[in-house]
């Protein structure tokens, strides 16, 4: 049997995994919100965090009381999921949308500046080439003329 203080220990870090895992789901759902879009993506998304928060919740039952799961272990978990959802909840899923849609945002941008450069390169390339083109085919003409008397001519008959 283990001793009330070991037990209260063990209880208040069920409690911070409960906010934990409630933090980690927060994350997720505000990139969920800000960048995952269509059913499959969700399904893949929610079965991956559940599966990471399972693992970190067990390592962390693991490290906190051996492993041993007792009701105030399911108790400690609940109460702190219950904390976070009614305390933090509402602020850190504003700011973490907010966070990934500013990131996106700048995603974006970053790509219409180099789309923007890249069509302005294209447009430069294209022009260089008509006007090399062009200075090509008349400086072609007048160096031709000094040696036209050695151009090969078909044998008349």
């Amino acid at each position: 049997m283990t001793s009330v203080d070991v037990q209260v220990a063990v209880l208040l870090v069920t409690v911070l995994l409960g906010t934990g895992v409630g933090f980690a789901y927060d994350l997720y759902r505000g990139l969920r919100r800000a960048a995952i879009r269509g059913r499959a993506a969700t399904v893949v998304g929610d079965v991956v965090f559940w599966v990471v928060a399972t693992v970190l919740v067990f390592r962390g039952l693991f490290f906190g009381n051996g492993g041993e799961l007792r009701l105030y272990v399911f108790a400690g978990t609940a109460v702190g999921l219950y904390l976070y959802f009614q305390l933090a909840s509402q602020t850190v899923i504003w700011a973490v949308t907010w966070f990934w849609r500013a990131v996106f945002a700048l995603g974006r941008l970053v790509a219409r500046f180099f789309r923007t450069v890249g069509r302005g390169l294209s447009a430069a390339w294209l022009f260089t080439a008509a006007v090399a083109l062009r200075a090509g085919a008349g400086a072609g003409r007048t160096v031709a003329r000094p040696f036209a008397r050695f151009r090969r001519r078909p044998p008349t008959e």
